[in-house]
């Protein structure tokens, strides 16, 4: 696991969970392609989008329910990756 030192965003929020060059396919679908994203911590975020575009299966790779077939999921500077998901802080709380 890399630790990273956590930065702050432009709106001044220090960046709580960091989501870089994420990819993940099912069979020949490409579901999430590239998507990169920092979330700020105590800021509210919702994803809108159209049946199919890939909500869900964000969701479930932040949460370790699925795994990324490239990129990076990192909270507090630090990588997820291997990380079960029952030891995941997700809500912001210790």
């Amino acid at each position: 696991m890399k630790d990273r030192r956590p930065c702050r965003l432009s709106t001044g929020f220090l960046v709580f969970l960091s989501l870089r060059n994420i990819t993940k396919r099912f069979g020949a679908a490409l579901a999430l392609n590239d998507v990169s994203l920092d979330i700020g911590e105590g800021e509210f975020v919702c994803f809108l989008g159209p049946s199919g575009c890939g909500k869900t299966t964000l969701l479930r790779v932040i949460a370790g329910l699925e795994t990324p077939d490239a990129g990076e999921v990192m909270q507090e500077g630090s990588s997820l990756a291997g990380v079960p998901a029952r030891l995941k802080r997700v809500d912001g709380t210790e």
